[in-house]
């Protein structure tokens, strides 16, 4: 062990979205060698650096970010958020440096920036993304969502600067662009696949195929050739048997689903995939996918896919 430290006020802190999901993605390193974190806290005593973006606690709950340098000093510390709750689940750094958090916001105040994608508020819960400067500034911020409920499950930051966000929604006017693969909601939650600008500005949106009654246990990869690979727990039906499964899909944006693999219980379980979803994808193009199941037995062919 090189160092450890505790960081937090008197009252709760999660190092994801407590109040609507347990997403991953809540650490990350930038090229430098800081480390930031994302999550949430009750506290009114988080300790935020002089000079923060937001220095007091203005809902139950808010969203916080921490960058410690490589020696694991605090080099700044902010909250986030409206005056109703919010909470970052997933950040990511891009190649300058700057810092990317995604999450969802239950405040109509949420402080989007001017000129965002969407600056106000869809109604519910929004999923929000926000990008800050290495040295803690907000360069934008925005919300994304519909009339409904959106949670916020997954982010990558592809090499050319774009955000790749998996999310989902229970929104029939999810904001979407004209080339979307799906145009419509299909269950209570669906998936959503949106890709934003290294500005904020929306680049691709849609529902995501392939999974219907999805919050927020996925996870979401590139494939480095313009392909997308998802993956979740989620719930398969034959005739009116419900089996819990494990799904990996490809889609490409303007074509749809490439391909689908599903792994299954050898005995009906609705509980199979039912927590946290994680993906992940070597130099080689090989899939690594790890899920939580309460089942012993599955049917995984013995020679592969």
């Amino acid at each position: 062990r090189l160092w450890a430290t505790c960081y937090g006020g008197s009252d709760g802190e999660w190092p994801n979205s407590s109040v609507g999901n347990f997403g991953g993605g809540a650490v990350d390193i930038d090229a430098g060698g800081n480390i930031v974190i994302c999550g949430t806290t009750y506290s009114a005593n988080f300790p935020v650096s002089p000079g923060a973006v937001k220095s007091s606690l203005s809902g139950q709950l808010d969203a916080i970010l921490i960058q410690l340098d490589a020696g694991g000093a605090r080099n700044w510390a902010t909250y986030y958020g409206g005056t109703a709750n919010e909470g970052f689940s997933s950040v990511r750094t891009d190649a300058s440096g700057n810092v990317f958090c995604y999450g969802d916001t239950k405040s109509p105040d949420f402080p989007a920036t001017a000129g965002a994608f969407q600056p106000t508020f869809g109604g519910f819960w929004d999923q929000v993304l926000v990008k800050f400067s290495s040295g803690g500034s907000v360069l934008w911020s925005t919300f994304i969502g519909g009339s409904g409920d959106e949670w916020a499950a997954s982010m990558r930051v592809l090499p050319n600067g774009r955000v790749l966000l998996l999310g989902s929604t229970g929104s029939n006017n999810f904001p979407l662009t004209p080339d979307a693969i799906k145009n419509f909601l299909s269950s209570l939650q669906d998936y959503t696949i949106t890709i934003l600008s290294n500005a904020g500005q929306i680049v691709w949106s849609t529902y995501c195929p392939g999974y219907t009654n999805s919050w927020t246990d996925g996870d979401i990869e590139s494939d480095g050739n313009g392909n997308y690979i998802v993956a979740s727990g989620t719930n398969k039906y034959t005739g009116a048997l419900k089996t819990g499964i494990i799904r990996v899909l490809k889609v490409t944006p303007g074509s749809g689903i490439v391909w689908t693999r599903e792994i299954e219980p050898q005995v009906p379980d609705n509980q199979v995939g039912g927590g946290r979803t994680r993906l992940a994808i070597d130099a080689n193009g090989y899939l690594a996918v790890a899920s939580q199941t309460y089942v012993r037995k599955w049917n995984v062919p013995a020679s592969g896919f």
